[in-house]
């Protein structure tokens, strides 16, 4: 699987940055969710993100 665990932020949750931004993303049995886009230099560990 690729990109980073960030599951101190939601459990299952993954990150992967591309180019100045980090996206955020869940992935199930048969697809990716994307939860979030944000700018890299933006401070992550203060997002909230719902648990779906």
């Amino acid at each position: 699987m690729t990109g980073r665990a960030r599951d101190e932020l939601q459990p299952g949750l993954r990150s992967v940055v591309v180019s100045y931004y980090v996206v955020f993303f869940v992935v199930t049995d048969d697809e990716v969710q994307i939860r979030r886009i944000v700018h890299g230099s933006r401070d992550t560990g203060s997002l909230a993100f719902d648990e779906e």
